[in-house]
């Protein structure tokens, strides 16, 4: 029956059995129906902590947890991705690639963790009494532990294309911190949030990375015992490094505004600017989720990377521009159900982060080019571009078009930086692509 159904789009026509058998799009949907999966449940998160928590408390754990996710990925150094570029040939190695990133990581958190808890009213001043005493300050570096394993495993199943598991320890996790936040507002009034969201991404990391190394590297190993090549350090080395650069960048605008909105506008602004901030995360994941199995089958496969490369910016556009359209159409309905204040201040803003998912595409997809080819001074020149202007419209901003404008701050760095993807060497890349999806699907007519 499945193979009877088509989709054509244009000139392309291929079964929908086949397009879900392709493990482009296969881990790529895997990944996606974990992120959105992760996005409702999350909405219904931050929706349930603006009715049982104050506007003040919802905005400094948002705040709290956008720090620690922005020390995580310190910590990572771009260690995530290089999991993903290099588990693809690793093979009887890539336990021994897994385990020194979870070292050297493991050991960054401690510094990052313990570093910012002792000077936290220096570096954000509006969590200083959040963040106060050494139990606060262990507890909160563990927790930026947890979420570094939390996020690195995600990578490693990526790697071993085994993603279809991530949309299960994900939603498993969402649910679990779903069931901490209603258990947890009369026992724990200011911390309850930040908690019910913590626990369950540590306890997950134990039983994940068992089932990794005692089932899925055996059979990764197995697979890819003729495609394996000798890990070379030295290049790891040099990829890690020189996308660390890149990764300050990318921490900077997609973990820094919380903490710019709080510091500029108060906690309470913060609660506003975060809700229709997450709500427009979805549409980010789409391109990101593509992009990230775009770079995993890349690094299996470079001669098709341009095939690749054209059918994912087909597919990122296919899936988010009605999504772009739900959303501007219901930003004010969805945010009505954080409350009506929530709605009357954040409609705007949610809208125009909606219209910053579409030129979102095209820089997603040239950062997984990118990374494939060991492109760093790419990585690195797109997303300090977008950084800078961000975060620099966004602080300009703030003070007279309050949080709508970091909306069009996003939107205006996401177009500049798309129109550089667009003059760069994409367009021949997207170019040939065409060419040989066009020769793929007549030989399948």
């Amino acid at each position: 029956m499945l193979k009877s159904l088509h989709v054509r789009h244009g000139l392309p026509q291929v079964t929908l059995l086949a397009h879900l058998q392709s493990p482009l799009f296969r881990n790529a949907y895997a990944l996606l129906l974990s992120g959105l999966t992760s996005s409702a449940l999350g909405m219904v998160y931050w929706m349930l902590a603006a009715r049982t928590y104050s506007t003040e408390i919802v905005g400094l754990s948002s705040a709290a947890i956008s720090a620690m996710m922005l020390l995580s990925g310190l910590a990572q150094m771009s260690m995530n991705n290089a999991l993903i570029r290099f588990l693809a040939r690793a093979g009887a190695k890539s336990a021994q690639l897994i385990l020194v990133c979870y070292l050297v990581a493991g050991l960054l958190t401690a510094v990052a963790g313990v570093g910012y808890g002792a000077n936290v009213a220096y570096w954000t001043p509006a969590l200083a009494t959040y963040l106060q005493g050494w139990q606060s300050i262990l507890l909160f570096t563990l927790s930026v532990g947890g979420w570094t394993l939390y996020v690195l495993q995600d990578s490693v199943l990526a790697g071993l294309r085994q993603s279809v598991w991530v949309p299960v320890e994900n939603t498993i996790g969402a649910v679990l911190k779903l069931v901490m936040l209603l258990a947890l507002p009369a026992l724990m009034p200011i911390y309850g949030i930040y908690v019910a969201w913590m626990v369950p991404v540590v306890l997950s990391v134990p039983p994940v990375n068992y089932f990794i190394f005692r089932r899925l590297l055996p059979i990764h190993i197995q697979a890819t015992a003729t495609t394996a090549r000798p890990l070379v350090w030295s290049q790891i080395v040099n990829y890690v490094l020189g996308n660390t650069l890149g990764t300050l960048f990318y921490l900077g605008y997609s973990t820094m505004l919380p903490i710019l909105v709080t510091t500029r506008a108060g906690a309470s602004a913060n609660a506003y600017f975060y809700m229709p901030w997450m709500l427009s995360t979805a549409l980010v994941l789409v391109a990101r989720n593509l992009t990230t199995s775009l770079t995993v089958e890349g690094a299996h496969n470079e001669e098709k990377l341009s095939l690749y490369c054209f059918r994912v910016l087909r597919q990122s556009f296919l899936l988010v521009t009605p999504l772009v359209g739900l959303l501007w159409i219901g930003a004010p309905y969805l945010l009505h159900l954080f409350g009506a204040d929530y709605a009357a201040e954040g409609t705007t803003l949610l809208r125009l982060l909606a219209l910053s998912a579409l030129p979102n595409i095209f820089m997603m997809l040239y950062l997984s080019v990118a990374r494939v080819q060991n492109n760093t001074t790419g990585v690195v020149v797109i997303q300090g571009v977008l950084c800078l202007v961000l975060l620099t419209l966004s602080y300009l901003f703030l003070p007279t078009m309050g949080i709508t404008g970091v909306g069009w701050a996003l939107l205006i760095g996401q177009s500049v930086t798309a129109s550089l993807t667009l003059g760069s060497t994409m367009r021949s890349l997207l170019r040939q692509g065409y060419q040989l999806h066009r020769s793929a699907a007549k030989h399948h007519e």
